[in-house]
């Protein structure tokens, strides 16, 4: 069963906050809350797993651009929703070239953010997915776990290599127990 996703949400006004928190709650987020950047950092040094950072672009010291980008840092695979009441079009683009996925104004509109949300959670699981699969294929993967040195097999290494990174689709055809799940993987 796949863990319910964690978001850290930074907001220096409580009540925003606690809203806010216990909204992404009810929808199956595990939520930490933190008041400015400083608190923010701190918390996220505790977490086993970060997914997504919400935060107000003003913070009172260290915006929430500033935070996003220290984050990542240590969180590669976090993503960033900046929020603000005051941003203009240049702080947005601060806010993308930190490794923000949106940039949204206050008031927010729940349903939008239950969209953004969704559409960032996707994206972090499609990049951990990749990195996941670029790991087995650079450690031998399930090419290591094949047992055959002739030549035959050296050809079929060789055009499973050739089809691997491309969309094509592949029957492969053989006898049981030779292996043909474990090439397929």
């Amino acid at each position: 069963m796949p863990r319910e996703p964690s978001i850290l949400y930074v907001e220096d006004e409580p009540f925003q906050r606690r809203t806010l928190a216990g909204f992404l709650r009810k929808r199956g987020y595990r939520v930490e809350e933190a008041g400015d950047a400083a608190e923010a950092f701190s918390l996220a040094g505790t977490l086993d797993s970060l997914d997504l950072l919400i935060t107000d672009l003003r913070l009172g010291g260290p915006d929430g651009v500033d935070l996003l980008a220290r984050l990542r840092a240590k969180h590669p695979d976090l993503l960033g929703v900046v929020v603000t009441a005051y941003g203009d079009k240049e702080d947005a683009i601060r806010a993308m070239r930190a490794g923000a996925h949106d940039f949204l104004s206050k008031p927010l509109d729940l349903e939008r953010l239950q969209l953004v949300l969704e559409r960032a959670l996707d994206r972090i699981g499609l990049s951990r997915e990749n990195r996941l699969l670029r790991e087995r294929i650079a450690g031998g993967g399930a090419i290591g776990a094949i047992i055959g040195e002739g030549p035959a097999m050296t050809a079929v290494l060789q055009t499973a290599m050739r089809a691997a990174p491309t969309p094509a689709s592949v029957l492969i055809l053989g006898e049981s127990g030779t292996g043909k799940e474990v090439l397929a993987r």
